[in-house]
């Protein structure tokens, strides 16, 4: 863990006040806890950087502007985090669904009612199950991508930090062998969750909600990462699944929103600029989208820790002592 090392790295006393010795730094929570963001919590900076609600009990309506503000609070940041992992993805999502959809490929879905060849030709293409998945998989390996950078953002926010946008990157990436190693995992217990009811693979989302946060904001590798997301969720299971339920309504109301139009448009487009129209379409709405979703589950998780641990408690006594001395 990234942080036990912090704390026996800050083992050393207090230097007397006015003496011009620095201070050693105040270690993050304990574990299980919040890993030291990169660099040391000054107290001059805690108030400046505080730009988020005070950390505390949050009530689902809180959490859902919670995640708005977030993206509002640092959009440079955010939306070029989401555009750094989404983008490439969707293109891959998009080429893939060029490949294996004549309607969209050849630009033919206006002619379908002319022409019923299309829709005959169409349906007896051979059918290939990676065409299926890779829809569902990158988008999926994208959005806790996603999550580890704003969890990373938020905690720092809360911590007194203002990390930038390389900052954010460097954690992402040096993390991210965790989610892709959690990945298949998770993947293959939905898959047969749903494939048995919907209300397992509903139960299974609910106790790996907070995977992405922990690596993010605890550095955690897999086995931690899931063990505690599901220690934290059994806790709070029906505010947790609540919120999944609320969060995916949302989801898919602002999708719609962003898409029916564009999307729309996109099918009088000529030849093979449909495609380009709905792919940007399909980018711009998973840029904004994924924040957003990332940012509840961050939210939850603090909540969660917040009920369960004294989060919010510990951070403010940390705060005190540090401006303290």
């Amino acid at each position: 863990m990234e942080h036990g090392s912090e704390r026996r790295g800050n083992a050393t006393g207090w230097a007397a006040p006015d003496s011009g010795a620095s201070q050693p730094v105040v270690a993050d929570p304990a574990h299980p806890g919040v890993s030291s963001p990169e660099a040391p919590v000054s107290s001059r900076r805690r108030h400046s950087a505080r730009v988020l609600q005070r950390l505390q009990p949050m009530t689902l309506a809180d959490i859902l502007d919670g995640a708005f503000a977030v993206l509002k609070t640092r959009p440079r940041i955010v939306l070029g985090l989401s555009a750094m992992i989404v983008l490439p993805l969707q293109l891959v999502v998009s080429l893939a669904a060029y490949q294996a959809d004549p309607y969209v490929s050849s630009g033919s879905m206006a002619n379908v009612f002319t022409d019923p060849t299309v829709l005959s030709t169409t349906t007896s293409s051979a059918f290939d199950p990676l065409e299926l998945l890779v829809p569902y998989l990158l988008p999926a390996l994208a959005l806790p991508l996603v999550g580890v950078g704003v969890s990373y953002l938020v905690i720092s926010l809360y911590m007194g930090r203002d990390p930038t946008f390389a900052e954010v990157a460097r954690v992402v990436l040096r993390r991210s062998w965790v989610i892709l190693v959690v990945f298949p995992f998770r993947f293959a217990v939905e898959a047969v969750s749903l494939l048995i009811f919907v209300l397992p693979l509903l139960a299974v989302m609910t106790l790996c909600v907070a995977i992405a946060p922990v690596v993010g904001v605890e550095g955690a590798g897999p086995v931690v990462a899931v063990r505690r997301s599901m220690r934290l969720a059994a806790r709070r299971f029906w505010p947790a699944l609540g919120l999944i339920v609320l969060g995916a309504i949302v989801t898919f109301l602002t999708q719609f929103a962003i898409e029916t139009v564009p999307g729309s448009l996109s099918f009088v487009l000529p030849g093979d600029w449909v495609w380009v129209g709905l792919s940007a379409t399909a980018a711009v709405s998973a840029l904004v989208l994924f924040p957003i979703t990332a940012a509840m589950a961050t939210l939850l998780y603090l909540d969660m820790r917040v009920r369960t641990e004294g989060l919010d408690i510990e951070l403010e006594a940390i705060e005190r002592f540090d401006a303290a001395v």
